[in-house]
């Protein structure tokens, strides 16, 4: 078994993506060297990123097809910078995410799960 290790921007990283994870963990940096890490427990997508000081994104997982959507319309908008939730993100950012939302979506078809119908954020 391989072992990564990431050294994430100080301050203020949030303490669920820190230490020996055992669970669905994605990375990515932008363009601009800014950070983003997110977790999956199996009930809640955790995000957050250097990019917005470390703030904690949560989706619950009834929740993934709803917000993948949004990001998707995110997406098709003509303009370089989008906001999902309150945030203002990059295209790099938003594929990173709806990357994530797409495989809990799918994993989601595979166990058969029902999802909710219920709006969240902005």
């Amino acid at each position: 078994m391989a072992v990564v290790s990431i050294n994430l921007q100080e301050p203020d990283v949030p303490q669920w993506a820190q230490g020996n994870i055992k669970s669905w963990f994605w990375y990515y940096e932008n363009c601009y060297g800014e950070q983003w890490v997110a977790r999956f427990d199996g009930e809640v997508l955790r995000i957050a990123g250097f990019d917005i000081g470390w703030e904690t994104i949560d989706v619950e997982l009834g929740k993934v097809s709803w917000e993948l959507t949004q990001v998707r319309h995110k997406l098709l908008a003509s303009t370089s910078m989008k906001s999902w939730r309150s945030w203002v993100l990059n295209d790099g950012e938003l594929y990173w995410i709806a990357s994530m939302l797409e495989a809990l979506a799918h994993l989601q078809q595979l166990s058969g799960s029902n999802e909710t119908s219920t709006t969240v954020g902005n």
